[in-house]
């Protein structure tokens, strides 16, 4: 079985009794973001992609005992500081937007995330990290908030996750052209090379770390490039393309089916997405959805329609809801 199938469907595997760490939920609030929107667009599944957006473009996570939970934006969070993950397993959660977090990289590890992502641009020969070019701020660089944490984790143990032989996987956006950008992630990610998949890497065995590139970085360019896996579409499915380069296939929710609700979707789109997902298992692939509802009843429905990897801007909600639906269903057995 490959290290991709391992995650399908992850909580059919999981160990009775699993769950995420108390600590995870606890997140220090700094200036609390106002808006009033915030707390209805997370419970709502009605909200307009448009709102929806606003919502994700703030950084804002509900933490699923304190309510609203405040969140800055990228410019003026902290740098990401922490130790080794609390979380002893991963989940099919995808930190999207991850580097809006208060504790961007460690706060997706406490919860169990087996997905992160980072949006990079090229700045003065650097990969810098940020949604815009113009949000971009001297030494938030990927090297310093996600390559340098990773290797210091890999170098205690290739499971990033201890009880969970699945590989991390680090999903980096390109924002910049991907020919300017790939000579400096070559570069960049060349010392963690023993730790990192192929092929990125030479890692071979349990954990590891799986590099794949989106954005500029994903389709062909990226594949005859070599540097990294890619984030393939739902169109490279049947091509021949294997999971070691392309481990993950993203399509956008709103684009495919129109509807912000999932419970509005009908039996028609139901198949479509259940059809998807089941092409992309075959292949030993992930299938994720970018602009879906962001909520508790979204989350199982994707999930229960084949989708591989929940992308969220809840991290820590989505993965304690998994872990609580897992220990649920073990209890009614």
């Amino acid at each position: 079985m490959s290290k991709i199938t391992r995650f399908i469907p992850l909580l059919f595997v999981l160990l009775a009794g699993c769950s995420v760490d108390e600590s995870a939920t606890e997140v220090a609030v700094e200036p609390k973001v106002e808006n009033s929107i915030l707390h209805g667009l997370s419970e709502s599944s009605d909200a307009t992609p448009e709102q929806a957006q606003e919502f994700r473009d703030l950084g804002v996570d509900v933490d699923e005992k304190k309510g609203e939970d405040g969140r800055i934006p990228l410019h003026l969070a902290a740098q990401s500081k922490g130790g080794p993950p609390t979380a002893t397993r991963s989940y099919p959660v995808h930190s999207h937007n991850d580097y809006l977090r208060l504790r961007p990289f460690h706060e997706a590890l406490a919860a169990g995330c087996s997905s992160i992502e980072v949006d990079v641009h090229v700045v003065d020969g650097d990969l810098s990290v940020a949604h815009d070019r113009d949000q971009v701020v001297p030494g938030r660089t990927l090297g310093i908030m996600y390559l340098e944490p990773l290797a210091a984790l890999l170098e205690r143990s290739p499971r990033i996750y201890a009880d969970d032989p699945a590989p991390l996987i680090l999903m980096i956006d390109v924002k910049s052209s991907w020919s300017e950008a790939a000579p400096i992630l070559r570069e960049r990610l060349a010392p963690l090379a023993r730790h990192l998949l192929p092929p990125a890497g030479t890692h071979s065995g349990d954990g590891g770390v799986m590099v794949v590139t989106s954005g500029a970085g994903s389709g062909r360019q990226g594949l005859d490039a070599g540097v990294a896996a890619v984030d393939g579409r739902p169109n490279d499915l049947g091509t021949g393309v294997d999971p070691v380069h392309m481990p993950v296939v993203s399509t956008s929710y709103a684009g495919m089916f129109r509807k912000w609700s999932t419970g509005s979707l009908d039996e028609s789109d139901r198949r479509r997405m259940r059809s998807l997902g089941e092409a992309a298992r075959a292949e030993g692939k992930l299938l994720r959805f970018w602009a879906a509802p962001d909520t508790p009843a979204a989350w199982d429905f994707l999930i229960e329609h084949g989708c591989g990897l929940i992308s969220t801007d809840r991290p820590t909600t989505c993965c304690a809801h998994l872990a609580a639906e897992y220990q649920d269903s073990t209890r009614r057995r």
